[in-house]
């Protein structure tokens, strides 16, 4: 009596080179289950395809006369899982493909494949707008350099100019690195304002020398006039009374010449 299953192929890695083609009114999950409880299965068996059948049994008779040359044993057969699903599909009889292992594995497959490849051009994009917006912060930035040295105050603005270039050459590096060919693209249509970035950087590094000699002469001549100070200072002191103590002293003597003078003044006829 023809009774509706499934027929089934399914590996085991403790079995290698093996695989258990069969038949069940059971899903074959479920039949996966009952077979790896078994004590003397150290791996559970993996249900690698299945389909559904009006007549399993008939479906699983010719399933195993095309594999016949392959098999080992009971419903065993050394073939690959290919082989088996090959047989199966070419049967001239109806059935229902429900699961397929390997489709579903290049299914997955391919979604990763697709997943990464999106992931690489996201990256691609960023390291791209990293570029060009580091490049056009660089040029915005030098725009505005030199700022006026006022006060003998440092521009330190070249400082911010190189240090967003040395983050560009680091961004220039990666995408290098991880895109060549985009690489290629974009140093191509950036060329010519990358070189001038180069020489405007240039031109940037010797104004801030410039800077800094400025700045020392500026040093110089404030110590040499802090030292000039510092003399005249000095100088004063000496000018002046040693001490409070030194003018009472000439102040008395002057008073007690003054007595005297007046003294032998009285004396005389």
């Amino acid at each position: 009596m023809a009774r509706k299953g499934f027929v089934y192929v399914m590996s085991n890695e403790s079995m290698p080179g093996l695989i258990k083609v069969g038949m069940s009114i059971k899903v074959p999950d479920e039949r996966a289950k009952e077979l790896s409880s078994d004590t003397s299965t150290p791996t559970p068996f993996i249900v690698e395809y299945y389909a559904l059948f009006e007549n399993m049994q008939k479906a699983e008779r010719l399933v195993h006369e095309k594999l016949h040359k392959y098999h080992h044993g009971k419903e065993f057969f050394k073939a690959n899982v290919e082989h088996a699903i090959q047989a199966i599909e070419s049967l001239s009889i109806s059935y229902t493909k429900l699961y397929s292992k390997p489709d579903n594995d290049k299914k997955a497959k391919d979604l990763q494949l697709e997943l990464d490849a999106k992931r690489k051009e996201e990256e691609k994009n960023k390291l791209r707008n990293e570029y060009t917006s580091q490049l056009k912060k660089i040029a915005e930035s030098m725009k505005t350099f030199p700022k006026p040295l006022g006060n003998g105050y440092l521009d330190y603005s070249v400082d911010k100019i190189i240090k967003n270039f040395h983050e560009f050459q680091d961004i220039w590096k990666e995408f290098k690195k991880n895109n060549p060919s985009e690489f290629r693209i974009i140093i191509k249509e950036t060329k010519d304002e990358y070189f001038a970035l180069l020489d405007r950087l240039d031109e940037c590094v010797a104004i801030r020398g410039k800077q800094k000699d400025k700045l020392d002469m500026f040093d110089h001549v404030d110590a040499r006039s802090e030292e000039q100070k510092r003399k005249d200072k000095k100088y004063d002191r000496k000018s002046q009374p040693a001490s409070y103590i030194e003018a009472f002293f000439y102040s008395m003597i002057g008073i007690i010449v003054m007595l005297l003078i007046l003294f032998l003044a009285n004396l005389g006829p």
